[in-house]
């Protein structure tokens, strides 16, 4: 939850998603979570949090079985695609700073060997 009462929620899929969290997010201030949109290719994905600015983080799983971290802009709902910073297949956030601008977490590189990664959320 953010200062302003957005709260980052997963909620349970339905259909071919069903038992599987969904991102979503949810106004303290309303009684109904709004689903976010993942990317194109996208299977299922989970929201790790919100910052004060309004940025929303999480991962996702590809059709291929791929995992990428993605972000969400203040006032959307659509997430966007933040690939692999390293140029492996697979990436994820692991936590993000408080205010929204820093994400830590894993990523491949081009030898399929993971690292600890830093950077501004896009």
């Amino acid at each position: 939850m953010n200062d302003s009462g957005l709260v980052a929620v997963n909620f349970l899929g339905q259909g071919a998603q069903a038992g599987f969290g969904e991102p979503a997010i949810w106004n303290s201030s309303n009684t109904n979570a709004s689903e976010i949109t993942l990317p194109s290719g996208a299977v299922r994905g989970e929201i790790l949090g919100v910052g004060n600015n309004g940025k929303m983080v999480g991962n996702f799983e590809t059709s291929g079985g791929e995992v990428h971290p993605f972000h969400v802009e203040p006032g959307s709902l659509t997430a966007v695609d933040d690939g692999s910073p390293e140029g492996g297949a697979n990436a994820a956030v692991r936590a993000y700073s408080v205010g929204g601008t820093v994400e830590v977490g894993t990523a491949e590189n081009g030898n399929q060997a993971e690292q600890s990664i830093v950077q501004s959320i896009p």
